[in-house]
């Protein structure tokens, strides 16, 4: 989704429609999977694992990259997990 992204806005209509549908069901299926109390939240945490995406595929170093993956999940985890 990360590639997807950025080749949106140049794509027709249709394709354009299509994979808005797609990225509205990566955020609800976020969504449902929160504790109770943080549903609108799934937008946010989406939008930082496929961020995180970018840099860690542009660093030339593939453990620097896991890292940085590993280290998302956590804070995310962290943040989210007791509440």
């Amino acid at each position: 989704m990360a590639a997807l992204c950025s080749e949106m806005p140049r794509q027709a209509p249709e394709v354009r429609k299509a994979s808005s549908v797609r990225v509205k069901s990566l955020l609800r299926y976020v969504e449902r999977s929160l504790p109770a109390g943080v549903p609108l939240e799934g937008g946010v945490i989406a939008a930082t694992m496929v961020g995180t995406l970018q840099p860690a595929r542009a660093i030339d170093s593939a453990t620097e990259g896991k890292a940085l993956c590993a280290a998302t999940r956590k804070s995310l985890l962290d943040q989210y997990e007791n509440r």
